[in-house]
């Protein structure tokens, strides 16, 4: 690994926003494996203190390792002052905190140009990485015409979240896919116009498993995991899943996407297999013989379109110390582990 060429320099600061929170915790750790420095930001002190006082408490204390609180996003020059002499910023945040478009949407978009205009502002910057999603090019789900490429936008899940109200809990997929893409839109829309002196690359994950690094984190995805695990399936028969990918993965691609000089201004589509809750419910009754789980869900489908996922895996590959994906069984375990 240390071999590759890479387009920051060793040792140096990488700021990651949104750093509390499941796949921003692993993109930390991803990094400072790698020798690099963190400033990690989060918008409240209870929720990201576990970082500094316990999980990353020895990186604090050889200087690799600063929190800093950032309680809003939206407020203009928000990260002015935390961007100081970092060489990549990585743009985890996302607040999807009610079923209203008004109140979700465009904080995140405010929030991501607040990042890209400090970023436009330090010299330092070389990449700018941002979390997006799959949901921000399709709605997910078994349909075969489905060709999914640079150019696929998500203008349907648009269109249903900001349909007139009432504002109600169906909403919410709806609200955070229109997120994802009105705000990566912004963002090429920022890089066509401005043309900044760095690097902006995207990256694009199917739904996330994997370890989460304290109890005490939003357990995000990960949740649906263990509510099947409990046969608690109301929720999950109605949000489907036809993607997968290890959120140590999703890590490996974020730093792939701030340290290789071959990728640029590309949007990477993480997405480790197409499965569905079935197989995850094979895979438990495989793994706890002794415990009785709900019957398959019946009429899921299973995702059949297209979508080059190759630049993913060679990103996980180059970047990483695995072969290929990490397979869903294992993600499942690592679930279950911190989650049950």
């Amino acid at each position: 690994m240390s071999s590759n060429t890479k387009a920051i320099p060793d040792g140096s600061w990488v700021l990651i926003v949104g750093a509390a929170s499941f796949v921003g915790s692993n993109i930390v750790q991803a990094f400072l494996k790698l020798g690099y420095k963190v400033r990690a930001t989060d918008y409240s002190l209870p929720q990201a203190s576990w970082m500094a006082d316990d999980f990353f408490a020895s990186y604090v204390a050889n200087g690799h390792f600063e929190l800093v609180i950032v309680p809003d996003i939206g407020e203009e020059n928000a990260f002015d002052s935390v961007i100081k002499g970092v060489s990549a910023v990585i743009y985890v945040a996302s607040v999807v905190t009610t079923f209203n478009p008004n109140d979700t949407i465009p904080l995140n978009i405010k929030g991501t140009l607040n990042a890209l205009r400090a970023a436009t502002k330090e010299p330092s910057v070389s990449r700018f990485v941002v979390t997006s999603s799959y949901g921000a090019a399709f709605t997910p789900g078994p349909e075969p015409s489905v060709r999914l490429d640079a150019n696929s936008w998500n203008d349907a899940a648009i269109a249903r979240a900001w349909a007139p109200p009432p504002y109600t809990p169906e909403r919410y997929n709806s609200v955070y896919m229109a997120s994802k893409a009105e705000q990566e839109k912004a963002l090429w829309k920022f890089v066509k116009e401005e043309k900044p002196h760095f690097t902006v690359n995207t990256v694009l994950p199917s739904w996330i498993c994997g370890r989460l690094l304290n109890k005490t984190q939003n357990p995000s995805s990960a949740i649906c995991v263990r509510m099947l695990f409990n046969g608690d399936a109301t929720y999950l028969r109605s949000l489907g899943i036809y993607s997968y990918v290890n959120v140590r993965d999703v890590a490996l691609i974020h730093v792939g996407a701030a340290l290789d000089p071959e990728v640029a201004n590309e949007r990477i589509y993480a997405i480790a297999r197409h499965t569905t809750w079935n197989d995850f419910l094979e895979l438990m009754r495989k793994n706890y013989p002794e415990k009785h789980f709900i019957d398959d869900m019946p009429d899921l489908g299973r995702f059949s379109g297209t979508v080059d996922t190759s630049l993913g895996l060679k990103l996980v590959r180059k970047w990483g110390s695995q072969e290929g994906w990490i397979s869903l069984e294992e993600g499942m375990e690592e679930t279950l582990d911190s989650v049950k």
